[in-house]
């Protein structure tokens, strides 16, 4: 009497298992059209993300740059009023520079 399969023999493997869990992880991965879909969404929320970013950029740039002008601006009248400036407000003060040298009383400076 002749098997069911024909002149072939039934073996059994081991390799069955490894071959199914590689077609199953095949099967499991995103078809091309989720992974189109996938990528128009993150391409469409990066351009926007742009649209919205470089603006801000350019604005945050130009604020920078103001009150950069503004804190020179600043500086220049500021230094006026510093110690031993022409505009710090003292009269008939001398000032113990660093050192501990006291300037003499005959001395402008």
């Amino acid at each position: 009497m002749r098997d069911s399969n024909g002149p072939f023999r039934v073996v059994f493997t081991r390799a069955g298992g490894q071959a199914g869990r590689a077609v199953r992880f095949a099967q499991e991965q995103p078809s091309w059209l989720t992974k189109a879909v996938l990528f128009a969404v993150v391409f469409a929320v990066g351009v926007v993300a742009l649209f919205v970013l470089v603006p801000l950029l350019i604005l945050a740039l130009a604020a920078f740059v103001v009150l950069a002008l503004v804190g020179w601006v600043r500086s220049l009248f500021v230094g006026a009023h510093k110690p031993n400036g022409p505009l710090d407000g003292r009269r008939n003060v001398r000032v113990i520079r660093p050192g501990g040298s006291r300037p003499s009383v005959d001395s402008r400076g």
